[in-house]
């Protein structure tokens, strides 16, 4: 008898985890397709016109720097000129969300036309965490740590130390709007970007944050501490959270959540948002792009650290970043070098800072090397070539005989040798002859005709021959 009931316990157990599986490998799809809708719908849209939406597009899975997608002109040129004033709203959704976006577009936000984003937020950031003198509320102060994240910065710690101690006795993060509210995304914001700052070092904060987050929920899925009621946008802050903390587990005993959110998904893969008329919603669709991306890629300030890190390591000069002031001199016994200039995405670079550069001594006739060696946070060695040329020839005298002519040249310093061109008046094609002297007959030429001759120096340096400028043409004509 016993026997018998432990075999169909085992059996009932069977059957429960295996309908468990089935059940969590549904719910699996599900999140898949929405991802799957969600990119079409960023897709067709193709322009992106806010920092959240890049975001957003690179949150599940798709590069927001290539094809389909274009940035929104004016928000790209917003880019060059980020808000660096502090203002709550404002430093939140432009310099720290553009830090991040730069990030994710492949740009360096240390160096972005000339401009340090990365330096000005870290200055604003004092050494008991206030920013720009002031305390500020979790919900800002979250995003300036994900923006720091993004960067690797030295100064996450002492961000993320000062949000760390924000957190309120029950796990809750706030913000403030007449008093301290506990919300629910605010926290589902918060244990991200903890949880990327050190999650070993705030594991505490990070399980009271879970649990927080976790007692929120409601019988229909939403997530709701403050009593107001759920939303699409806060329920998408909690998964994003909780996925980081254990996907699967959400799946398995959370999954009601996960369909709440999906309710609010339209058939073109945007979201609406609980006080629409049924029409997409662009902010509710970056919150539900990001939480769904998140469970199939991670997270994507994560993703922007790494693309950082791609950055820094591909910032390798090349030739396109070097520009001499001359290319050629002319020899005259003294040293010729000329001036380098490094620039890097519309920022001048500076010589044993940026870079190192090595002029050889340039004096006599010949092809030197400018080279640029790469310093700090760049890289590569660029070799750009300059070249000292002979002077020009002066022609002093030409006599002119019935088949030939004698050239007298004046001397041209350096050690080189000339080249007299000759051609009828009446012909395209020039005849060469080279000498070592300083006068020269050029013989086997027509009775009375008319010639055109111009002379220039020349010297051949470790096998390649370097011309200095011809002489003016002159005109003879021989002696009938």
């Amino acid at each position: 008898m016993k026997k018998g009931i432990l075999c169909a316990l085992a059996l009932i157990l069977t059957l429960s985890l295996s309908f468990k599986q089935v059940a969590a490998a549904e719910n699996v799809n599900t999140i898949l397709n929405a991802v799957a809708k969600v990119q079409s719908f960023y897709k067709k849209q193709k322009v992106l016109s806010s920092s959240d939406e890049i975001i957003a597009v690179e949150s599940i899975g798709l590069e927001a720097e290539n094809a389909p997608f274009t940035l929104d002109k004016d928000y790209e040129e917003s880019l060059k000129s980020l808000d660096t004033t502090y203002d709550e709203d404002k430093q939140s959704g432009n310099l720290t969300k553009g830090i991040i976006a730069l990030t994710l577009l492949g740009e360096d936000p240390a160096n972005y036309y000339g401009k340090n984003y990365v330096k000005k937020l870290e200055g604003l950031i004092s050494s008991n965490g206030y920013f720009d003198g002031k305390e500020i509320a979790p919900n800002y102060e979250i995003y300036v740590l994900m923006a720091l994240e993004a960067v690797n910065s030295p100064k996450v710690k002492i961000v993320s130390n000062d949000l760390a101690s924000k957190q309120r006795p029950n796990g809750a993060f706030y913000y403030v709007y007449n008093g301290i509210v506990e919300d629910d995304a605010t926290t589902g914001w918060a244990y991200e970007a903890l949880s990327l700052a050190d999650a070993s070092a705030y594991r505490t904060q990070l399980t009271k944050a879970v649990t927080y987050l976790k007692s929120g929920l409601k019988e229909d899925g939403s997530f709701d501490h403050t009593g107001w009621g759920g939303s699409p946008d806060t329920s998408a802050a909690v998964l994003e959270a909780l996925f980081i903390h254990n996907k699967n587990e959400v799946l398995s005993t959370n999954n009601k959540s996960v369909s709440y959110l999906l309710n609010y998904q339209l058939k073109d893969g945007s979201f609406k948002s609980n006080y629409s008329n049924g029409e997409t919603d662009p902010y509710t669709t970056v919150s539900g792009a990001r939480a769904l991306g998140t469970y199939k890629f991670g997270s994507v300030i994560n993703d922007a650290r790494k693309e950082y890190f791609a950055t820094k390591a591909a910032r390798k000069l090349s030739k396109s970043n070097v520009t001499l002031s001359k290319k050629s001199f002319v020899y005259n016994g003294k040293v010729k070098k000329p001036t380098v200039k490094v620039t890097y995405n519309g920022k001048t670079l500076i010589n044993n800072k940026d870079y190192k550069l090595t002029l050889k001594k340039s004096k006599a006739i010949g092809i030197y090397k400018a080279t640029i060696k790469g310093l700090g946070d760049y890289s590569g060695t660029v070799k750009v070539n300059y070249t000292i040329h002979p002077s020009k020839v002066k022609v002093k005298s030409i006599k002119v005989y019935r088949t030939l002519f004698k050239v007298k040249l004046k001397k041209v310093k350096g050690n080189v040798k000339y080249q007299i061109a000759y051609k009828k008046a009446s012909s395209k094609k020039w005849r060469y002859k080279k000498t070592k002297t300083l006068s020269q007959k050029v013989k086997k030429l027509d009775l009375g005709s008319k010639y055109q001759v111009k002379v220039r120096a020349y010297k051949t340096v470790k096998k390649k021959t370097i011309y200095g400028k011809w002489s003016k043409e002159k005109s003879v004509k021989l002696k009938a």
